[in-house]
């Protein structure tokens, strides 16, 4: 599981989208790495599961991280500002979105990405990769090296 939700800017625009919501978001989480994601709101919201979130954080970290290093690694990726680490206050939030019609409403701004779309994170990915910072995974277990311009 990657947190993928940092503001990311291009050379010349920054991705601005209107509706960023989990419900919106898993689709193409889906798709673009192909990972199963589910939601557990019941499960989240008993006193059990609260006092083993910690616990179950530090799990998928242990999992995670040795992996994404190792990606680094192969790609002779030494410094990025992305991380698979999960904080458990993380897992408690409900919902994660941005409603972006306060923007519109009170400047007239209109946007031109108004809808996450696949191809927009394929483009980040892209982004991110081509600055030395995503490791390229081009096959199972196969990551290309980081080209240093």
């Amino acid at each position: 599981m990657l947190a993928v939700n940092q503001t990311v800017v291009s050379s010349q625009t920054p991705h601005i989208l209107k509706n960023l919501a989990q419900e919106t978001q898993i689709p193409i989480y889906k798709a673009l790495f192909n990972i199963e994601i589910k939601f557990l709101d019941s499960l989240f919201s008993s006193l059990f599961f609260k006092s083993k979130m910690d616990e179950l954080c530090s799990e998928i970290n242990d999992s995670t991280l040795s992996v994404w290093n190792e990606m680094l690694r192969k790609a002779e990726i030494l410094v990025t500002p992305i991380s698979p680490y999960l904080d458990s206050e993380f897992l408690e939030l409900k919902e994660i979105a941005i409603d972006g019609t306060k923007i519109e409403r009170d400047t007239g701004f209109a946007y031109s990405k108004p809808h996450p779309k696949i191809e927009y994170f394929q483009e980040m990915l892209q982004d991110y990769i081509k600055r030395g910072l995503w490791p390229d995974v081009v096959a199972k277990g196969k990551i290309q090296k980081v080209q240093r311009v």
